[in-house]
């Protein structure tokens, strides 16, 4: 787990919450957006997560 790793995922992390943030804001907090964020980051971040980061490293 190298930590140019560790930063490209944080970066990923601050955009994703970003966008999230202004999707809230704009659209409202309701339970279809709420789904839809983590929907989204399931999608994201589920791959990435098991790309970058093995379970033996």
């Amino acid at each position: 787990m190298s930590w140019q790793k560790k930063i490209g995922f944080a970066i990923i992390v601050v955009l994703y919450v970003g966008l999230v943030w202004v999707m809230l804001s704009r659209a409202g907090v309701t339970l279809y957006n709420i789904l839809w964020a983590l929907v989204a980051g399931g999608i994201i971040f589920v791959p990435i997560y098991k790309r970058w980061f093995p379970k033996g490293d």
